[in-house]
């Protein structure tokens, strides 16, 4: 409810907290347009960090999610798609220059649909996080993406999850 939010948000704020407001969609991926009046309006109620989380029910629903790096700080938006479909915006989300990257800590223990497992996702030959670091330097600074560029990104980013996918298929002990 707003009052119980608004207490919180106070009490963050007098604390040194920093905020991060969410918004989850578990039925669909909404335009870019609502997705950013979403994430302008948790802003103006106080966020420093607005998380996206929707779900991908096709493929350009990460294209979606990847315009609103356009429109926004990177490093004051989380936003991606959850399930299979959406596992490729998780990792673009972070080479656009999100400030967190969630993972579960081992398989079986993971909060959304299509979120990656630690452990499979550091030992995958390492290539999953050279494919993100590449713009470690990037996060360093306000990036700027165009459409063009976002495209291309999100190219480079699915034959990396064509690793994902491979590894998750071997059998892990932990």
């Amino acid at each position: 409810d707003r009052p119980s939010r608004a207490w919180l948000i106070s009490l963050a704020l007098n604390t040194g907290c920093r905020i991060i407001l969410s918004y989850h969609n578990y039925k669909c991926t909404p335009s870019v347009d609502k997705l950013a009046e979403i994430a302008e309006s948790a802003f103006r109620e106080g966020a420093d960090i607005v998380k996206i989380a929707t779900t991908a029910e096709k493929k350009e629903d990460n294209y979606t999610l990847t315009h609103l790096y356009e429109r926004f700080k990177p490093e004051t938006l989380i936003a991606f798609a959850m399930g299979f479909k959406g596992m490729i915006s998780r990792l673009g989300s972070y080479s656009l220059g999100a400030p967190l990257f969630y993972v579960a800590p081992r398989r079986g223990f993971e909060t959304g649909s299509g979120q990656f497992c630690y452990y499979n996702f550091v030992t995958a030959d390492n290539k999953i996080l050279n494919a993100i670091k590449g713009q470690e330097a990037a996060k360093q600074h306000q990036i700027e993406v165009s459409t063009a560029e976002a495209r291309e990104q999100a190219a480079k980013l699915e034959e990396t999850l064509s690793v994902v996918n491979e590894y998750y298929t071997k059998e892990v002990s932990l």
